[in-house]
């Protein structure tokens, strides 16, 4: 048991599928910068393979405008902040993109900070969109209209949640049963666990769904766990 809770205690605890079901890029950062994980939307974006992904330092990976933010952005959420900004890449196939950036602490059962869950949503066709329409509001207007380098402290309690995503209370059973979602637990593993039936799991996964506005279980324990809605303990 102790080499596994060296290397950190997320590595048993977010099931790599899961994080492949979402078209965002989403990338495990050691607080040294270099990738421990990263989905395979965030391969294809950065043109990476994956077997290369271990050990890259990912700020290395984006365009050098952003590096410093990017270094400073890491060094923050290492500290526990949660952090946002807009950055960039850059790939032969698919030319200058966009990208809304959100870096939650991953903390171990101690609380401690061990790594970092970095977010990354490409907002290229709304970034494009809102500098032709400037009055749409939105949020990649407000990105479009700010200089590079723009960056945001995402404090706890930001009723938007740290991904801007609508955030809507969930009770402590939909957090538990989003917790061994995120483990890739069944319905039915989660039910013998937590002592309820798997009808009972079911509502209550349902439930965050509809509450976090997800499209399944597996983008709602994504999202409920980059906007702090728990952390990777029960």
């Amino acid at each position: 048991m102790a080499p596994a809770r060296a290397r950190g205690r997320y590595d048993h605890l977010i099931a790599p599928e899961i994080l492949d079901v979402s078209p965002d890029c989403i990338k495990i950062i050691g607080l040294d910068g270099r990738l421990r994980h990263m989905n395979r939307a965030g391969c294809t974006a950065l043109q990476i393979d994956r077997h290369e992904v271990s050990g890259t330092e990912w700020v290395r990976l984006l365009p050098p405008q952003v590096h410093e933010l990017g270094f400073r952005s890491l060094g923050e959420a290492g500290r526990g902040s949660n952090i946002r900004f807009r950055g960039l890449s850059e790939g032969g196939d698919t030319g200058l993109r966009h990208w809304d950036n959100m870096l939650t602490p991953l903390r171990n059962f101690s609380g401690i900070v061990e790594n970092i869950l970095c977010i990354s949503r490409d907002v290229t066709d709304q970034v494009a969109l809102d500098r032709s329409l400037p009055a749409s509001g939105t949020i990649a207007s407000s990105m479009a209209d700010e200089p590079n380098g723009s960056h945001h402290n995402l404090p706890g309690d930001d009723p938007a949640g740290a991904s801007g995503f609508k955030r809507e209370l969930l009770s402590s059973r939909e957090r538990e049963c989003l917790f061994w979602a995120m483990s890739g637990k069944t319905a039915w593993e989660t039910s013998v666990i937590l002592g309820i039936s798997r009808r009972t799991v079911e509502f209550h996964l349902a439930n965050a769904v509809k509450k976090l506005g997800a499209v399944n279980k597996h983008q709602a324990a994504l999202m409920a766990l980059n906007q702090g809605l728990f952390k990777l303990a029960p």
